[in-house]
């Protein structure tokens, strides 16, 4: 559904809600108490793609997107 250089975003294969879209970082961080200097682009960029996936849903919903910050 969505890929970047660290994130995967992909359709649940057996979905708990309609809509179910599973969102991980491509690199493992075994915890996010061990989110670092050197791992923290990859949690923003798990949060963008997470926002970027919500406001796709959305609009394919019917609904008001969020803007974009």
């Amino acid at each position: 559904m969505w890929e970047t250089e660290h994130t995967l975003a992909y359709y649940h294969t057996r979905p708990f809600y309609e809509v179910h879209i599973v969102v991980i970082p491509k690199q493992h961080i075994t915890s996010i108490l061990e989110v670092d200097g050197e791992t923290k682009h990859v949690m923003e960029d798990v949060f963008s793609v997470i926002q970027k996936v919500a406001n796709e849903v959305n609009r394919n919903m019917g609904l008001v997107p969020y803007p974009q910050i």
